[in-house]
């Protein structure tokens, strides 16, 4: 039988989300179930995770807690200039820059 393995996801308070739990949960229900909490100060983390699996480890090295986070990218704007008539992608509502030219 195959293992699943659940990803805990560390809250900023250090412990447990709920979803990661609830995850666990649905993990245990299919079959045999094991959890990793990554990230340096992860143990209050992995103790609560450890409440819905019987084996979880912290994988220490795999996030830097001290790493400042990424911004999410950001993207164009949609032109509002309707896409030319002879693109393959052409649709009566979409319109996007760079796409087709007019």
């Amino acid at each position: 039988m195959s293992t699943i393995l659940v990803v805990g996801e560390v809250a900023a308070d250090g412990t447990v989300t709920k979803l990661s739990t609830e995850i666990a949960t649905a993990a245990r229900s299919l079959g045999e179930a094991r959890g990793i909490v990554p990230g340096a100060t992860a143990d209050t983390a992995a103790q609560g995770l450890a409440e819905y699996l019987p084996s979880v480890e912290v994988e220490r090295g795999a996030a830097d807690d001290r790493a400042p986070r990424r911004s999410p990218p950001s993207w164009p704007e949609p032109s509002t200039a309707p896409m030319s008539s002879s693109c393959p992608r052409a649709r009566a509502d979409a319109t996007w820059p760079g796409c087709c030219p007019p």
